[in-house]
């Protein structure tokens, strides 16, 4: 092609795709029962024209992976995409406006569907799910913040917290994520912006054993703490019964006003116990439930300091966790710090130094634990920061050095974070409902793993099936494709022969003898190659 002359004209782009790997995917999601999953569980309350409730859904998934940063741009890259369409089971994709209406009837019954969806879905297809039960599951666990306009009043339930450096208007999302190998999200948690990660933590250790199993330890030392709370909140009842009684007895009407205050207050406190011990039931009840029919696995949770707090220490031992968290306080890291001898510090890098402390009993901790502090040097000559970890972890697995490191691979879940809100643009929020932005968040969760899970099969056996994210949804996706006739009413996908990823593709696809495939786009008889797909 020497020349291309200045004219222009319109043709028929049906047989051909932009987005061109959403054809191997949307045939991955048939083959994994993706499809009829959503629109066997999903039932929203929406009438049908055109499309179904489901298959709008579909298309919001669809458009995440695509890598589509809002709703409206489905109108431009996906509803002209016939060939996508066809692969994710439909004549042609919904207009944006129509996305947007079913995502505003989501109601928390729709939010429960997905779970399940997500769930089937995990247990079948997880990487996690078959680590070896005996060796530890690392689990890292975050919040992040959400931030809408602070002068904003549409969103729904959005509240002023902390969101990442600064206070801010908006919503948390608390992720429970396996990176390394795995790559895999169990689920997330969406709450308004005064949310606090510590108060998550149950939630989460419920989330992870419904998805992988439970931690080989009993309840007990949990029911034990029960019963203390009962017990304390017994003795402020008879403590206030007292007082009401000597109230009774006082002659004078001071006296009798000052008593009645006091048995006011320990009533005040022994029902808040008393509510806390409700509570406390309930979790066994659901932890109970979870472990009676649970498979064992040894699981180690690693958090920030946000989870690092006594209270947060003292569930994971009683509930028979191992972790590694990072210590709440930074004036328990310093006070720490003050009996420790220069000597006793461990050069972890040219800034920081650790130095071992041992098995200890934290301030207001029922139990010790193995406590690693931690020195970093500031700009300020003579001025350090203290940080201090804490963990179940004995000195014999991982020295104070290799547990700073184990304790810095926990970026992961922050790339991870990162790759949710700018690659997935789960940012972008496309309603301002509550219950609707819960529902794309989660759905985007969902779709991180369906990235993760289906490069590895379209790519299996070549070193891009360990692509990351990123470059699956903003590289490989953009490889066009187009559909050719093969024979008498079968057609093929054919990918440019230039692409690295389609020839990764045709490599990963000619080990499995499936589906039929060609590439490239050149003459057929020479060049084109008839090979299978799932």
């Amino acid at each position: 092609m020497d020349s291309i002359t200045k004219r222009y004209g319109l043709a028929n782009f049906d047989d051909f795709s932009i987005t061109g790997f959403l054809v191997p995917t949307g045939h991955y999601a048939q083959d994994i029962g993706l499809i009829d999953l959503f629109k066997e569980r999903l039932k929203i309350d929406m009438k049908t024209v055109h499309h179904t409730p489901v298959e709008k859904v579909i298309e919001l998934f669809v458009s995440m992976i695509a890598g589509c940063p809002d709703v409206k741009t489905v109108n431009n890259r996906l509803v002209p995409d016939r060939l996508a369409a066809a692969a994710w089971c439909q004549k042609q994709f919904a207009d944006q406006s129509q996305v947007s209406e079913v995502v505003h009837r989501i109601t928390p019954e729709n939010l429960l569907q997905l779970e399940e969806i997500s769930h089937t879905l995990f247990s079948q297809r997880s990487l996690a799910r078959r680590h070896p039960v005996n060796e530890w599951l690392i689990v890292d666990v975050d919040m992040t913040g959400l931030p809408v306009s602070p002068t904003s009043r549409t969103y729904e339930g959005a509240a002023f917290g902390f969101m990442q450096k600064d206070k801010g208007k908006g919503y948390k999302l608390t992720c429970a994520y396996t990176g390394g190998e795995l790559g895999e999200v169990f689920g997330g948690l969406f709450d308004p912006g005064t949310a606090h990660c510590a108060t998550k933590l149950i939630d989460l250790l419920l989330l992870i054993e419904k998805r992988v199993g439970s931690p080989p330890r009993s309840l007990h030392k949990y029911r034990a703490s029960v019963e203390q709370l009962l017990t304390e909140a017994e003795k402020l009842g008879r403590r206030s019964q007292s007082r009401r009684e000597e109230a009774h007895r006082a002659r004078k009407s001071q006296r009798q006003a000052v008593l009645g205050r006091r048995a006011h207050k320990l009533d005040s406190r022994a029902q808040l116990l008393q509510e806390k011990v409700a509570d406390s039931l309930q979790i066994v009840d659901r932890f109970d439930s979870l472990r009676s029919s649970n498979p064992y696995r040894v699981i180690l949770i690693r958090g920030d300091a946000g989870f690092g707090s006594i209270g947060s220490i003292t569930l994971l031992l009683d509930l028979g966790y191992d972790f590694l968290l990072k210590g709440y306080s930074p004036h328990t890291a310093r006070n720490l710090a003050q009996g420790i001898a220069e000597n006793e510090w461990i050069p972890f890098n040219p800034a920081t130094s650790v130095a071992e402390l041992g098995p200890i009993r934290l301030p207001e901790c029922r139990y010790p634990a193995r406590t690693v502090l931690g020195r970093t040097k500031t700009l300020r000559p003579e001025s350090c920061q203290y940080f201090h970890l804490v963990t179940t972890i004995p000195e014999r697995v991982k020295d104070p050095i290799a547990l700073l490191k184990l304790y810095n691979a926990r970026q992961t879940i922050e790339a991870f974070i990162k790759t949710e809100k700018n690659v997935l643009n789960l940012k972008h929020f496309r309603v301002r409902n509550f219950y609707g932005i819960e529902f794309t968040l989660m759905l985007g969760l969902l779709a991180h793993n369906f990235v993760n899970w289906a490069r590895r099969e379209i790519f299996a056996g070549t070193p891009l099936a360990r692509m990351g994210i990123r470059e699956f949804v903003e590289q490989a996706m953009r490889v066009p494709a187009r559909a050719e006739l093969l024979g008498m009413d079968t057609f093929i996908t054919v990918f440019p022969e230039t692409s690295l990823y389609a020839q990764a593709l045709v490599q990963a696809i000619e080990r499995k003898s499936s589906a039929q495939l060609a590439l490239p786009f050149t003459e057929p008889e020479k060049n084109n190659r008839v090979i299978s797909f799932f």
